[in-house]
């Protein structure tokens, strides 16, 4: 039988309330051992992945070039919860950022 999601995050609160080693927490539980070492390198590799993320956003601005090397130079950065990083520049239109937003949140 497949393990919900649910589930695993069930088990993993619970082996961090026991203050058991996982190994031990698996044993109590009637869990096989690798299955439960690999949630947690599953769940590694996903925020790893998640935390590497960069969207480079280029304005019209950016892409014409020295003139506004200025302007360029404002720029702002966004983390978001879901380990996507933004950097902004100055003269970055709002609906444009709202939409992108949108996409990357799942809004």
């Amino acid at each position: 039988m497949k393990t919900t999601e649910s589930d695993k995050e069930l088990h993993k609160q619970m082996w961090k309330e026991s203050g058991l080693s996982k190994a031990a927490y698996a044993r109590e539980s009637g869990l096989n051992t690798q299955t439960f070492y690999s949630w947690f390198y599953t769940e590694g590799l996903k925020r790893e992945k998640k935390q590497n993320t960069f969207v480079e956003i280029v304005t019209e601005n950016d892409a014409q070039g020295k003139e506004n090397e200025h302007r360029r130079s404002m720029t702002i950065g966004i983390t978001l919860p879901n380990g996507y990083n933004l950097i902004i520049s100055s003269g970055f239109q709002t609906h444009t950022l709202n939409a992108v937003l949108d996409v990357l949140e799942g809004r």
